[in-house]
């Protein structure tokens, strides 16, 4: 046989379907947080929470710190959201976020780490 029976397309077609309705879904609560809608951007914290809790916890490991992270990427979404420009990528955008901080918190505790006196 030449080709497939196009089943591996059909799942293909309809999980870009299933994303792009997510990503308008998505582009829906940005346009509403940024028109004023109070409940608009915890719709898009609790649709989110756990890709961004997922992605921190993968770098940095340590509860507390990935508590902290998670909680800094979200007040940082929210006070860039009037930034961002394609609020069909507000996912992207969002797990960027999350991945720089959990990035820039990991460096800053290698940094912080005391010296052992028994290495000197």
């Amino acid at each position: 046989m030449g080709h497939h029976d196009g089943i591996e397309d059909e799942w293909d077609d309809a999980g870009t379907a299933d994303r792009v309705a997510e990503r308008e879904h998505d582009a829906r609560l940005v346009a509403a947080a940024l028109a004023g809608d109070p409940d608009a951007f915890g719709a898009l914290y609790d649709r989110w929470f756990d890709r961004v809790h997922h992605l921190v916890a993968g770098i940095l490991g340590d509860r507390e710190a990935v508590a902290d992270t998670c909680q800094d990427t979200f007040l940082a979404a929210w006070r860039g959201l009037p930034r961002l420009a394609d609020h069909l990528a507000f996912g992207g955008w969002l797990l960027r976020i999350a991945r720089n901080a959990a990035y820039d918190r990991s460096a800053a505790a290698r940094r912080s780490r005391p010296v052992d006196d028994e290495e000197l």
